[in-house]
């Protein structure tokens, strides 16, 4: 072989799978390899912060439920205490 894909049947042929372009590239987008991974390691810090403002999301909510709990336990002492009074 002289480093150039031939096919099986051992012709002459040169196999040209996978180097297909289209006619035009208007609705193709190339990427360089160093953007490639640009943009994956950009994903991968989007997917973290998600994360991590999803997490802070959840641990609000649980605050705000038991804030919401502890005035409901504080209004019902009040309220025994004023009819004491």
């Amino acid at each position: 072989m002289d480093g150039m894909n031939r096919t099986r049947d051992g012709k002459d042929e040169i196999d040209y799978r996978g180097f297909f372009l289209p006619d035009t590239c208007n609705k193709s987008v190339l990427f360089t390899r160093n953007q490639l991974l640009q943009l994956i390691e950009r994903q991968r810090e989007l997917d973290i912060e998600v994360d991590d403002l999803q997490n802070k999301a959840k641990a609000a909510k649980n605050m705000q439920v038991k804030v919401m709990k502890d005035n409901r336990v504080k209004d019902k002492i009040v309220e025994e205490r004023n009819r004491e009074y």
